[in-house]
């Protein structure tokens, strides 16, 4: 190779470079602003929608479940702030469709962030903000290194 084709060369890995590090300093802010706006708009409604999302998971993780948390007899689910009666009456009444006798005790933790946590024997599921934010993080990492288009995929949470 010639002295001009190697420079170009790495002319074109410091181009690269430069353009992965704009790449990861633009999703980084993304990531911080939805942060915070996520926070800053979450109240007892999100926790109660999402305390019926959850609902809706628990049967189809049984299986996962019953593996993770072996005899379980208790759970604890964590909230920002206090879940609705109603949320509370729908969550307790699911899980024990999964483990008959177990005892489910809510908590509030003013310095959790936004949503629930789940935790039943050695398991934690979590469906915060943060999980959400980790996610959309992972999503965008992964895209930034492999050079897709964040367009193209979609994903649940």
């Amino acid at each position: 190779m010639t002295r001009q084709a190697l420079t170009i060369s790495g002319s074109a890995r410091r181009c690269e470079k430069y353009k992965t590090r704009m790449h990861r300093a633009g999703a980084s802010a993304l990531l911080s602003l939805t942060r915070k706006a996520l926070t800053d708009l979450a109240d007892e409604t999100l926790e109660a929608r999402m305390a019926h999302h959850l609902v809706q998971k628990i049967k189809p993780m049984a299986a996962e479940l019953h593996l993770a948390t072996g005899r379980a007899t208790a759970a604890v689910i964590t909230s920002c702030g206090a879940l609705p009666p109603s949320a509370q009456d729908a969550l307790t009444a699911e899980l024990q469709t999964v483990f008959p006798k177990i005892v489910v005790q809510f908590k509030a933790d003013r310095g959790q962030t936004p949503g629930l946590i789940l935790r039943v024997g050695g398991a934690q599921l979590d469906w915060t903000v943060n999980a959400y934010i980790d996610g959309l993080e992972a999503l965008i990492d992964g895209q930034i290194a492999t050079g897709s288009d964040l367009n193209a995929q979609s994903h649940e949470h």
